[in-house]
């Protein structure tokens, strides 16, 4: 259970503020999806302001995850992070040991939609400082067995240690002659860090909660849940068992996905508690600011929504866990047994997924951005469940060479039937490639060519995709007809 945690107020010392000019942009002009708008109204409830302002501030929070972003990466030996405040009033704090250094980043990088004053802070240290501080505790920590959360305050500069036996840590630490780096302190809580998983039935998944539909780079579907959930899964009311395919429980990771049967039809909506909502990308753990305000769907507490507290959290029980996942405080139980896997969202934008709940009563989830680097992103279109292809041409004045990939549908594909419209004197073709040569005299530039394939997924289901391509000047690539779009079906 979560216990009711209180929002916080920014803990550092006031130092010498930096009025930035911006140009206020009017929420009412933006496009608003309706799954936008049902979170404008969890944060317009959440924090007693009218809908206008709900919306205006969501739009805020997501061009100040993208400065932090880029502020982390071009300012590294001076910021010393960035974090929302929501209350007494909206506002984006931005700490740094070098004012001077960070002012003409600021002008650089400050957006029109950054409606309010930013306000710099000093900062005693640096966000890298404290990561490399929080690295060497992790790697004690690991190295010696000892089980303890860890996570970094950036409004007070500190990495904080979350152990629920202090004694045994002090211990150890003595035993070890480890001496904490100056930036670190320990804090003592009731139990540490657990996965919220073991749902108790009648549930969206058998143990856990479905999360966002993904699609690998060889065009498979199928749906992502929390990694510690177990490997066997079907839907609520429904006696098909999904496919296991591949999980990553370790240290950045807390993921597993699963492809369905050939009658699912794979859709980029994601349910929220109230209806579903098309999801069109995904926002990176860097873009994601302290402070800012997100929503989840989970089967055991249903929605809720909270503010990010941290994005430098190692819980304890994942193996070999690194500093990355984020956590969430807010009022109630944010999340509870069940509720892993579950999508964080705002608006039409996945931030991750969820994973359990620390000691002290935040939520825990993996941002989004590290479903991508095991190979199965979220899936920002419709698939349905009909296969089609895409074509990828490259040509010399000599020869061309292209490569068919499935897309959709249920893999392993085959691909069959191809044909050639074009001035090659000869052409061949094996699997998902064709290749040919232009004779005496070579292809020459503009000539047009065209490629036909026939796919067939793993459930017999058939579609054709093609490409259109010209040859090239001399030691330039093929250009696209203006009419088509390359590497693309027609």
């Amino acid at each position: 259970m979560l216990k009711k945690h209180s929002r916080s107020p920014s803990l550092l010392a006031c130092a010498t503020a930096l009025i930035v000019f911006c140009t206020v942009s009017s929420a009412q002009s933006q496009s608003f999806t309706d799954g936008f708008l049902r979170d404008a109204e969890a944060y317009a409830a959440y924090f007693n302001v009218d809908l206008d302002e709900a919306k205006r501030r969501l739009v805020l929070q997501h061009e100040a995850g993208a400065l932090d972003e880029r502020l982390t990466q071009e300012a590294a030996k001076t910021f010393g992070g960035l974090w929302i405040d929501h209350e007494p009033e909206f506002k984006i704090t931005v700490s740094s040991t070098d004012a001077d250094m960070l002012r003409p980043l600021l002008r650089k990088n400050l957006r029109k939609d950054l409606a309010r004053l930013v306000k710099v802070e000093a900062a005693s240290v640096t966000q890298a400082e404290l990561l490399a501080q929080q690295d060497t505790v992790r790697t004690f920590l690991q190295t010696t067995g000892l089980k303890a959360d860890l996570s970094i305050d950036i409004r007070t500069g500190a990495v904080v240690i979350e152990s629920d036996d202090s004694a045994r840590l002090a211990a150890t630490m003595a035993e070890q002659r480890f001496t904490l780096p100056a930036r670190v302190r320990t804090q003592q809580v009731e139990s540490l860090a657990e996965p919220d998983a073991l749902l108790r039935g009648g549930r969206h998944l058998r143990t856990c909660t479905a999360g966002f539909t993904v699609r690998t780079p060889t065009g498979r579907l199928g749906i992502a849940t929390a990694g510690h959930c177990n490997n066997s899964q079907h839907f609520e009311n429904s006696s098909n068992p999904l496919t296991f395919q591949a999980e990553h429980y370790a240290g950045s990771h807390d993921v597993q996905w699963h492809s369905g049967t050939c009658s699912d039809t794979v859709s980029n909506e994601v349910f929220d508690g109230t209806a579903f909502r098309t999801v069109t990308g995904s926002v990176g753990r860097d873009s994601q600011a302290v402070g800012t305000f997100v929503c989840k769907h989970g089967n055991t507490t249903g929605h809720t929504c909270g503010i990010i507290w941290g994005r430098n959290y190692c819980p304890s029980y994942v193996p070999r866990g690194r500093s990355t996942f984020i956590t969430v405080i807010g009022n109630g139980n944010l999340a509870d047994s069940g509720d892993s896997g579950g999508p964080w969202f705002v608006g039409d934008k996945a931030y991750g997924i969820h994973s359990g709940s620390t000691g002290g009563g935040a939520a825990i989830y993996m941002a989004a951005n590290w479903m991508a680097t095991v190979g199965y992103p979220v899936l920002n279109y419709a698939a349905g469940n009909n296969p089609w292809v895409s074509l990828s041409c490259s040509a010399s004045s000599s020869s061309f060479q292209c490569t068919a990939r499935g897309n959709s549908g249920a893999s392993p594909y085959t691909f069959s039937n191809w044909s050639y419209w074009g001035p090659a004197s000869s052409w061949s073709s094996s699997g998902s490639s064709m290749s040919g040569s232009f004779g005496f005299p070579n292809c020459s530039a503009g000539q047009f060519n065209a490629v036909q394939v026939r796919i067939t997924d793993a459930c017999g289901r058939t579609s054709w995709g093609g490409a259109e391509f010209y040859c090239p000047e001399e030691g330039q690539d093929p250009f696209c007809d203006q009419t088509m779009i390359c590497d693309s079906e027609f």
